[in-house]
């Protein structure tokens, strides 16, 4: 095994198993992107009220992330993931059952979108947590790199696989949520029980505000969260523009959605072996 050069979450059956949560995890969030507002739409909502359910899968971070951070230290990291992954899970398909019923209020995708993004913000500090335990201090970063683009892969292929699944109706599409956080529970729930390593009960509570200052006074630090903030939100923005765009300007179908969309996640997975290419030409 010395001279086995894999990823190191790829030479481990737990690595292995993170990156099936995290892949799928982020399959139903990315999903949700585009069922959200696409079901307000369809049910005679506005542009600025599809564009606020889009929103809402993100202000469970802004809520949620510095406890649900302490609690990825603090608690045992499978079942966190099971735990939220099986509530992600619940609200999927309470949600799908709702829709095969009928149409449901606003505030009812609201309160869907937002529970379903707080299921993320739970998983993710899980999951980082969990990464330090498997990867070796010198192989961080590598295993962060295939982490990130397990969660890529599955969040900007979502709303392409949403597309997809609206051709089967808002309830089938809903199923199909809950079917990828299954497959993200069992992915978590079959790691073996080292990733459970917890902070020692009596070790110092972590300084919330020391961790911004080190973040926003490390030049590096800043501009890498500010290079992701505004990442995150351009690419957000792209979608959540998309979808109110080609449904009710260009009148696509859901598969005409799905085929726009996955050919943008296309040019997303071409991108990094190029960028990797090019950097190493540069070095060289």
């Amino acid at each position: 095994m010395k001279n086995d050069r894999r990823n190191p979450l790829l030479r481990s059956r737990d690595g292995r198993a993170l990156l099936i949560t995290q892949a799928a995890h982020a399959l139903a969030q990315g999903m949700m992107t585009v069922i959200i507002p696409w079901l307000i739409l369809e049910q005679g909502g506005s542009l600025s009220q599809a564009a606020l359910g889009f929103a809402i899968t993100f202000v469970p971070f802004l809520l949620l992330a510095v406890p649900a951070g302490i609690a990825g230290d603090r608690l045992a990291r499978r079942p966190m993931m099971g735990a939220a992954l099986t509530t992600g899970v619940v609200i999927a398909a309470t949600l799908a059952l709702v829709l095969g019923a009928g149409n449901p209020g606003l505030w009812v995708l609201y309160a869907g979108a937002f529970l379903i993004g707080a299921v993320r913000v739970f998983v993710d500090a899980a999951m980082f947590g969990a990464l330090a335990v498997i990867a070796p201090r010198d192989e961080i970063m590598p295993a962060q790199a295939a982490l990130a683009q397990a969660f890529n892969l599955g969040y900007f292929g979502g709303p392409a696989v949403a597309g997809l699944a609206l051709v089967l109706g808002a309830g089938n599409a809903m199923w199909m949520v809950a079917g990828a956080l299954v497959l993200a529970a069992v992915g978590a729930t079959t790691a073996s029980a080292r990733l459970d390593v917890r902070v020692a009960s009596d070790a110092p509570r972590p300084r919330v505000r020391r961790g911004l200052a080190f973040l926003f006074l490390s030049r590096n630090l800043r501009a890498l969260t500010i290079t992701g903030i505004c990442w995150s939100v351009a690419s957000g923005a792209a979608i959540s523009l998309a979808v109110p765009h080609l449904r009710n300007d260009l009148h696509v179908t859901g598969a005409a959605l799905a085929a726009v969309l996955g050919a943008g996640v296309a040019c997303m997975m071409l991108a990094t072996p190029i960028i990797t290419r090019l950097d190493r030409r540069h070095a060289d």
